[in-house]
C-alpha cells in the first residue's frame, strides 16, 4: 500500500491522487491481468467461514464465474438494510445464472467486515474480501473519495467468467 508522501498532504489528496489514476475496467477486459500480481496472489486474508479459519487470495476468491459487487462501506445503512441482504436472500436464484459463487468486497479490515456480515449472512452463502487500503478497488477503477465516508467504492456489480469480465 502506498503511503502519504508528506506530512501536509491531507488523506483527500492523497486518494484524489491515487484515484486519478486508475483505469476503469470495462466488459471484454481480461479482469486478473487489470490487477497487479501483489494484490492479487501476494496478500492473504484471513476469514472465519463455517467456524474454520480460512486462508485465499483474491484470485483464489475470483475463479470460476463469480459475481463480484464493490460496496461502499459496511455498516453503511444502504448496504446493510438493503444491499447486501438482497444479495444474501436472492443468492440461490443468482447462483441458477451459473455463477459459481458471489464475492462481496468494501475498503475494511476483516475484523470489520466479519462483524458486519455475521448477523446479515450468518449461513455465509456469500463470499467476502476485505480491501484495506483500497488497493483492490483501486486497480480495478471503481474506488472513490466521498468526505463522508473517506475512501471508497462506487456500487458496482461484475460478471467475472474465468478472468475474463462479461458484465
Amino acid at each position: 500500500m502506498a503511503s502519504i508522501s508528506t506530512s501536509t498532504q491531507t488523506m483527500a489528496e492523497w486518494a484524489s491522487s491515487r484515484i486519478a489514476w486508475q483505469k476503469r475496467v470495462e466488459e471484454g477486459d481480461l479482469f486478473m491481468e487489470k490487477i497487479p500480481e501483489p494484490i492479487l496472489d501476494q496478500r492473504r486474508f484471513h476469514w472465519a467461514r463455517d467456524s474454520v479459519l480460512e486462508t485465499f487470495t483474491i484470485r483464489q476468491k475470483l475463479e470460476g464465474r463469480t459475481l463480484l459487487v464493490f460496496m461502499p462501506k459496511s455498516h453503511s445503512s444502504t448496504c446493510t438494510h438493503r444491499h447486501l441482504p438482497a444479495l444474501v436472500s436472492q443468492a440461490e436464484q443468482i447462483w441458477k445464472r451459473y455463477l459459481t459463487k458471489i464475492v462481496v468486497s468494501t475498503i475494511d479490515s476483516s475484523d470489520t467486515l466479519h462483524a458486519w456480515t455475521k448477523e446479515i449472512d450468518p449461513h455465509e452463502v456469500v463470499h467476502y474480501i476485505p480491501d484495506v487500503g483500497g488497493e483492490f478497488a483501486l486497480s480495478a477503477g471503481v474506488a472513490v473519495w466521498s468526505e463522508r465516508l473517506g475512501l471508497t467504492t462506487h456500487r458496482v456489480a461484475l460478471v467475472i467468467d474465468r478472468t475474463v469480465l462479461k458484465a
